[in-house]
């Protein structure tokens, strides 16, 4: 169970995120605009000279290192003193200021470890030093008569980005402020990209074959392109799709006239006199014209299910009826291959559903006549209805040779046909009844049962009762 769970989670972590993708870029955007402020205001305050021009500081400092020249000790004590108060008034940050008092050209005190490169020279204004790998900023005043020179140095650019740096300024408000703000803009980025999952859930809630336009209208402008462009693709597709159905129904139909017209001629033909060869040869095209016409039959019986206007799809139907009735007109089939029709029904009639009377006929008409057709002489082909749900199951179970599973999803294209069938067919039965399954919200599945043959079971929503 827990490796189970880990490998979701590897999955999610891996699988590309739009969200995370939002948040990644939001933590980048702070980040970086972190960066720049601390770097404008180090830069700032780099630029600051204001201690390095005060007079008064470097008076002290040489007043404190000459009164107390006799007590090396107190002085140093005293210096320090000032030097932690000078600190303190900067923060004890990265830009403090560092203290160093010459006497004679000889260091007594300094703040910090003394710099290479510093020596104490009267210039009275600040200049730049290259020290300790860095530029610093310096200013020596001697401001009592006397020997004792002061400097004050305050590090440069480069030196305090990397003093803020190590000691965590720069890290640390990141590591504390990215984690808290990251619950909140998740939650903030799932509220935004709400619209985005209503359309997302419109297009996944659509039937097959439900090419209307959607109905999500979001006023975002982010948004609003994109549904248009998904509804101009569905009103292309729409117009491609009628204009085949209106092909095929038309050409269907206009053959159904010669079609007819050529069995009456054949059927004239055959009661005249002639030979065995000739007979079998009339025979053989009247089979030919029988399949052909069953062939134009089905596939106006295709265009019409896929086709459906919506007020037909609305009608109150007893499934149960409706199924007693087409076994009743099939059984004459069946008997000229000596098939027994049964219907069962597990529990109360009558399983009302809503839909076309038409389109629930043809379902039915095919896969009890594929059923009768591939099941053996002396069978029985089983049709039986059951609750399950909100919704109801038709099984057609016959004994024939079955099909094999790995083409259990294929033998639903239109004209497919088994390579080692031995029937006579269009390969259109099935196509038609998962069409007009689909077309009321249902679905179509095939079963191969352990005792051999094959199991259609047809899903239909019951029809919803309104008080």
């Amino acid at each position: 169970m827990i490796r189970q769970k880990l490998a979701h989670w590897l999955r999610l972590v891996r699988q590309p995120s739009l969200i995370r993708r939002l948040l990644l870029s939001q933590m980048l955007g702070l980040a970086v605009l972190w960066g720049l402020v601390t770097t404008a205001m180090l830069h700032d305050a780099q630029d600051n000279e204001d201690l390095l021009r005060m007079d008064a500081v470097y008076t002290v400092v040489a007043t404190i290192a000459s009164n107390l020249a006799d007590d090396p000790v107190r002085r140093q004590q005293t210096l320090d003193a000032f030097t932690t108060a000078l600190h303190a008034s900067y923060g004890d940050g990265v830009l403090v200021p560092q203290l160093f008092v010459w006497q004679e050209g000889r260091s007594i005190y300094h703040s910090a470890a003394l710099l290479p490169g510093l020596r104490p020279a009267q210039t009275d204004h600040i200049g730049h030093l290259q020290a300790g790998g860095g530029t610093l900023r310096a200013r020596t005043v001697a401001p009592l008569p006397g020997n004792i020179q002061v400097t004050l140095v305050m590090p440069g650019l480069p030196a305090a980005a990397l003093g803020f740096h190590s000691r965590g300024f720069y890290l640390m408000p990141l590591a504390i402020s990215l984690p808290l703000l990251a619950l909140p803009a998740f939650f903030s980025l799932r509220v935004a990209l709400r619209p985005w999952q209503a359309v997302a859930d419109e297009i996944t809630a659509r039937r097959p074959g439900d090419l209307d336009a959607l109905q999500s209208a979001p006023p975002h402008r982010e948004l609003r392109p994109l549904v248009d462009s998904v509804n101009a693709l569905l009103a292309q597709a729409r117009v491609s799709l009628q204009r085949e159905r209106n092909l095929v129904a038309d050409a269907a139909h206009e053959l159904r006239t010669p079609l007819a017209a050529l069995r009456v001629n054949v059927e004239a033909l055959s009661t005249q006199a002639f030979a065995g060869a000739e007979r079998e040869l009339l025979g053989n095209l009247l089979r030919c014209n029988e399949r052909a016409t069953r062939v134009v039959s089905q596939l106006l019986q295709l265009m019409r299910s896929e086709a459906e206007p919506r007020h037909e799809m609305c009608s109150l139907l007893c499934l149960y009826a409706l199924a007693q009735d087409r076994l009743t007109v099939l059984d004459a089939f069946a008997r000229t291959r000596r098939i027994e029709l049964e219907l069962l029904c597990e529990g109360e009639p009558p399983f009302q559903v809503r839909g076309s009377e038409e389109a629930f006929t043809s379902l039915i008409d095919n896969l009890v006549e594929n059923a009768i057709k591939y099941s053996p002489t002396g069978s029985t082909v089983c049709v039986r209805l059951a609750r399950a749900g909100p919704q109801v199951q038709m099984h057609v179970i016959d004994s024939g040779p079955g099909i094999p599973q790995a083409l259990h999803e294929r033998v639903f294209d239109r004209f497919y046909r088994l390579p080692t069938t031995t029937q006579s067919g269009s390969g259109l039965g099935l196509t038609i009844a998962r069409a007009a399954a689909e077309r009321h919200g249902g679905k179509v599945a095939l079963s191969s049962p352990s005792e051999g043959g094959l199991e259609v079971i047809v899903h239909i929503p019951l029809a919803v009762e309104h008080g």
